[in-house]
């Protein structure tokens, strides 16, 4: 017990102090001046974070959750200054709680969640600086250097076999018609199953350099491009991101006494990839306008437009690509009156990944019941609740304050298995689940957690150690 950083005497004691605060922001919710004041609460309490760790970890799932909550006040303060007019999931819906009412109850109750998770966090969070063990797994370079070559044909063959399919061989074409990639693998076929095999090959080949304490090299970095490329290619923006920065994640772990201490230097690339990210976000629009014939100028003039502020809000905020507050307060609206709640259920809907989408069941996640709910008209596909608003569909207003704690002690455990496993392997895996799943809670839902972080670099390294014990036995006999 050593390890938890609370006593219970003090959690109790700041479990009474949050649920008094909470009833006094409860009742300054029916008036309006108090908005701006919210907002600027959230905004102290995101960044008080970083003054209670002093030495925090910029890769720790609970201080990537806490950066990505940022876009949460961008969103609040959108929907407060627009007054609401902008947003299709406003204008598309009635409410039975005045609007700007609607939006302080959720901005309390998205203060407490914030808080909560961070108490589930520090409550079971384990103090220890990470040490990466590359040398103790007992994989053979020979038998590594074989699986990264094979791994790398079979995901660039794979990747060559669809450029020549879809776009005759030019892969700027091929890359051109991202947003109609959906419809060309429903209508001509194709797979992009030796992509896993090209991802895990870089993760291998990254392995191998810092396993053997070697640079960096050019071919690695152009190799990773491809990948990159590749996973762009499939249209997923944030998919791609996530595997471009995992590397950067993986780097920082492992040489972590120097990397540590460059935080300017990563916050840097971190502000760099999340421009590239809205540079692929507008490519791809304009790719669905090409696709159309709705060009006005050029493909680049085109993309260049994008570039404005009211045009960078509408689709970051009213379009819901950062997290929908919009949806959440429908949610706390409606929730419970329209759709009975959950009770736990959403968080468990992850399970069914491994399950053929053919025999999978369907609309059982948060997304797709508020999407046929409330917002069946609306154009786009599923929508994210945001991580407090699935809270609210499980537990009423109980989701801020158990829900989020549950949140913030997985949090902890996924950071402190770290320590336990102590090897490449998970750290991959840990990366995986951090970029993909914690990172993305406050837009997303428990059902972005796949079994697909863990299962390719999991099934390698068994792969690779079944490899070894039958050469060693081959070798006896």
């Amino acid at each position: 017990m050593q390890n938890i950083i609370f006593s219970k005497n003090s959690i109790l004691i700041n479990l009474a102090i949050l649920a008094i605060s909470f009833l006094c922001l409860l009742y300054l919710t029916i008036n309006s001046s108090v908005t701006i004041f919210l907002i600027v609460l959230l905004s102290i309490i995101l960044s008080s974070y970083f003054i209670l760790e002093k030495k925090f970890v910029l890769f720790n799932p609970f201080t990537v959750f806490t950066l990505y909550f940022y876009t949460v006040v961008i969103s609040s303060l959108y929907l407060y200054t627009s007054n609401f007019e902008k947003s299709v999931f406003i204008n598309d819906q009635s409410f039975s709680t005045p609007l700007i009412e609607l939006l302080n109850i959720s901005l309390v109750y998205i203060i407490v969640s914030y808080i909560f998770a961070y108490l589930g966090y520090r409550t079971f969070r384990k103090n220890f600086k990470p040490n990466i063990d590359l040398n103790s797994d007992g994989i053979s370079i020979k038998v590594l250097n074989i699986t990264i070559v094979v791994f790398a044909i079979i995901g660039t063959f794979n990747f060559i076999f669809n450029v020549l399919l879809f776009a005759g061989g030019n892969p700027f074409e091929y890359i051109s018609n991202v947003s109609t990639r959906h419809l060309e693998w429903k209508n001509i076929g194709g797979t992009t199953l030796g992509y896993l095999f090209g991802y895990v090959a870089g993760y291998l080949w990254l392995y191998k350099i810092l396993k053997l304490n070697k640079k960096i090299s050019i071919l690695f970095l152009f190799y990773v491009f491809i990948t990159i490329f590749m996973k762009a290619s499939t249209g997923r923006i944030f998919g791609t991101l996530i595997y471009a920065l995992s590397y950067l994640v993986i780097y920082y772990f492992v040489c972590f006494d120097v990397q540590s201490k460059k935080h300017k230097k990563y916050f840097l690339i971190l502000f760099l990839i999340s421009f590239m990210g809205l540079l692929f976000y507008f490519f791809r629009i304009t790719s669905s306008l090409a696709y159309n014939n709705l060009l006005s100028t050029d493909f680049l003039s085109t993309i260049l437009e994008f570039f404005k502020g009211d045009l960078i809000m509408y689709y970051a905020v009213d379009k819901g690509n950062i997290p929908n507050i919009a949806v959440l307060m429908k949610i706390i609206d409606g929730w419970g009156i329209d759709t009975p709640f959950l009770y736990g259920e959403s968080l468990f809907t992850w399970m069914y990944g491994v399950i053929p989408s053919n025999i999978r069941p369907e609309g059982y996640q948060p997304s797709v019941i508020i999407k046929h709910v409330w917002y069946s008209y609306t154009p786009g596909g599923h929508l994210p609740p945001t991580g407090m608003g699935e809270m609210y569909a499980n537990f009423w207003y109980f989701g801020a304050v158990f829900g989020m704690y549950l949140f913030g002690s997985f949090t902890a455990l996924i950071y402190n298995l770290l320590k336990r496993f102590n090897n490449y392997w998970y750290l991959v895996v840990y990366t995986n689940i951090t970029l993909g799943f914690i990172l993305l809670y406050p837009k997303g839902e428990f059902d972005n957690l796949s079994f697909w972080a863990a299962l390719p670099i999991g099934l390698t390294y068994l792969l690779l150690k079944f490899i070894i014990i039958l050469s060693r036995r081959k070798n006896e006999n």
